[in-house]
C-alpha cells in the first residue's frame, strides 16, 4: 500500500490529462444524480475505513491501531486493541466486519492473523495463518477468503476453513493475475456482500465478483476504457510506471456497488465522482458529482441508511444525500 499512497499524492493532474485520452467502451456518458450536503463533523483522531451498523459508527484509527466503535454524532464509545504482537492488540487492520454491535472479526495485514474480539477486549478466536496472508474477507461463520502475494509479485486467492484449517487455491481468481507483478496492477479494495467477493482494482478498469457456494467468476469493468499499467523493474523490486490512479475507494450502497472514481468527468475536471453500478449484471447504473470542501477530496466513504452517505475528506466526515 506505501506505493499507492505515494501515487495518490501528486496524481490529480495526470488524470485530468489521462480522461481525455481514455476512450468510452459503449458510448454511454455518465448519468448525474443530485446530492445533497447534509451535515459535516471534525474527526479529532486519524480514522479511516468507516461502517455503520445498526446505531453505530465504526473505524480504524490508523495512528493507535485500534478500532472505534461511535455513536451516531461520531463521537468515540469504545476502542478496541492498540498497537502490539499480543492477541489483543494490532500491527495494520485493512480489513474488519461487524458481527453484532459489539464484536467484530479483523484482519491483520503485518501479523498475518484473523480474530473475533468485542469492546471489551475479550478474544474469542485467534488464529495465525501458515501463508503470509494481506488481506480476507469473512464469507461465513467456517469460511474465509484470503490473499497473499506470492513469488514474482503474484495476488493470490484462497479459500479457508477455519474448521478444518484448509487453504484451497481459488483457481478461476487466481487465472485473472497469473502474470508477474499482477499485485502492483490489480492492487485493490476487497468487499464482502450477500455471499460474494467483489475485488476493485485501484489502476486497472477491472472489478469482479466471485461466489464460492457455485465457484462463479464474474468481470465487470469501469465505464471507461483505460490501458493496463505498466511495470518498471528497477533493482530488485518493481513499481507501477506514473500509473494513473482510477479509483480512490469502493462501498456497498443500496446492494451496489459505489466507487469513488478519481476519473473527472468532462465537465467537472477538478471534482472526483461516485459511480454506481448493479453488482449482479455489473451494469453502469448512475454517477454523482463529490463536491470539493475547504481545498480537499473525498478519500473514502460508507453507506449508513437506505439513501445516505458518509464520505471522508481528510480530518471531516460529510454526510450526504443521494437523490435517485
Amino acid at each position: 500500500m506505501n506505493l499507492n499512497l505515494k501515487i495518490r499524492g501528486g496524481l490529480l493532474s495526470l488524470v485530468i490529462l489521462f480522461v481525455i485520452g481514455c476512450s468510452n467502451r459503449t458510448e454511454e456518458k455518465r448519468m448525474f444524480g443530485e446530492i445533497l450536503l447534509m451535515d459535516s463533523v471534525l474527526i479529532e483522531r486519524p480514522l479511516k475505513r468507516f461502517e455503520s451498523y445498526g446505531e453505530y459508527f465504526y473505524s480504524y484509527d490508523y495512528l493507535n491501531k485500534s478500532l472505534i466503535k461511535l455513536d451516531k454524532e461520531l463521537h468515540p464509545l469504545a476502542s478496541l486493541g492498540k498497537w502490539g504482537e499480543g492477541p489483543k492488540e494490532n500491527f495494520m487492520v485493512r480489513n474488519y466486519h461487524i458481527l453484532d454491535e459489539n464484536k467484530l472479526s479483523i484482519f491483520d495485514t503485518e501479523k498475518h492473523t484473523f480474530k473475533i474480539q468485542d469492546f471489551e477486549d475479550s478474544v474469542y478466536f485467534y488464529k495465525k495463518f501458515s501463508v503470509p496472508v494481506e488481506r480476507g474477507v469473512q464469507m461465513d461463520d467456517t469460511s474465509l477468503i484470503l490473499v497473499a502475494t506470492e513469488r514474482g509479485i503474484k495476488l493470490s486467492y484462497f479459500l479457508h476453513s477455519l474448521k478444518e484449517d484448509s487453504y484451497n487455491v481459488i483457481e478461476k481468481i487466481n487465472d485473472l493475475f497469473n502474470e508477474e507483478n499482477s499485485a502492483l496492477i490489480y492492487e485493490g479494495k476487497i468487499l464482502e456482500n450477500n455471499g460474494f467477493l467483489i475485488h476493485t482494482s485501484y489502476f486497472s478498469d477491472l472489478w469482479f465478483t466471485y461466489d464460492p457456494e457455485h465457484n462463479i467468476l464474474e468481470k465487470g469493468s469501469y465505464i471507461y476504457d483505460f490501458e493496463k499499467p505498466k511495470v518498471l523493474n528497477i533493482g530488485g523490486g518493481a513499481m507501477l510506471d506514473n500509473a494513473p490512479l482510477l479509483i480512490a475507494d469502493a462501498f456497498i450502497f443500496q446492494d451496489r456497488l459505489a466507487i469513488v472514481s478519481n476519473v473527472s468527468d468532462r465537465n467537472n475536471s477538478d471534482n472526483r465522482v461516485l459511480d454506481i453500478y448493479d453488482i449482479e449484471s455489473k451494469a453502469y447504473l448512475k454517477s454523482f458529482i463529490l463536491p470539493n470542501l475547504n481545498q480537499t477530496k473525498a478519500s473514502e466513504g460508507f453507506s449508513f441508511s437506505e439513501n445516505k452517505i458518509g464520505l471522508l475528506y481528510e480530518d471531516k466526515i460529510y454526510l450526504f444525500e443521494l437523490k435517485q
